[in-house]
């Protein structure tokens, strides 16, 4: 929000936060965002996208586990992350070497 702070005040400052509207904004005035806030964005959507392959490879390194340990938990909020850690001694050491791998532990 700070590096966009000139581009939300100037393009986007009667955009309602939520669900995508002000990546919406960004995106109707791309020409017109600075250096500094396009590499921000950039740099967000990087990190998400790193994220969102960490959650693919526990998720699927620790299929059977999450199955056997943690069925009953809600996902959200690293629950599942954290029911795992509570079993660590118990899940497989493919799960354990994930966790470590994408420091969730």
């Amino acid at each position: 929000m700070k590096a966009c702070k000139t581009e939300i005040d100037s393009y986007c400052k009667n955009v309602t936060l939520g669900e995508g509207r002000l990546l919406a904004c960004f995106y109707a005035h791309e020409d017109k965002l600075s250096g500094e806030c396009s590499f921000t964005l950039y740099k967000a959507a990087s990190a998400l996208e790193q994220l969102a392959a960490a959650f693919t490879y526990v998720a699927q390194s620790c299929e059977l586990d999450i199955k056997t340990f943690c069925s009953n938990v809600q996902p959200g909020e690293g629950r599942i992350v954290g029911c795992l850690n509570k079993h660590s001694k118990d899940i497989s050491t493919q799960c354990n070497k994930a966790l470590d791998e994408v420091n969730a532990k």
